[in-house]
């Protein structure tokens, strides 16, 4: 079950996140995006659908990363709720950002974006 997050401001998990180890990154592992909608009960997360969900990473020049191989769950492995994919051209020392768009949380549309930098 694990800890307890009700205290905490985190909305989502996200793969890779902000200014993140380039060490701990791999091309052939999906990025992901995992929300954290009810704090109280990891249950309540799985009412999260990704099923119409758009996925865009852009570098600072605007320029969109081929996205392939996306899917997602809701299974419980950690949290009831899963977006994963694959972004090619992903280089060191380079600011990316994510957006995420039409996620339903309890059948509202919600969008979602942050940014990840290898370092």
């Amino acid at each position: 079950d694990g800890p307890i997050i009700s205290e905490n401001d985190i909305p989502f998990v996200a793969y890779p996140f902000e200014s993140y180890p380039k060490e701990l990154y791999n091309d052939n592992v999906m990025m992901s995006f995992t929300l954290i909608n009810d704090k109280n009960n990891k249950w309540q997360n799985s009412s999260v659908n990704f099923s119409s969900a758009a996925i865009v990473v852009k570098d600072p020049s605007n320029t969109v990363l081929k996205i392939s191989g996306v899917a997602n769950d809701n299974d419980g492995y950690g949290v009831p709720n899963n977006l994963r994919w694959f972004a090619e051209g992903v280089e060191n020392n380079v600011r990316y950002d994510v957006v995420i768009t039409n996620v339903l949380v309890n059948s509202v549309s919600r969008n979602y974006s942050y940014w990840f930098k290898l370092e």
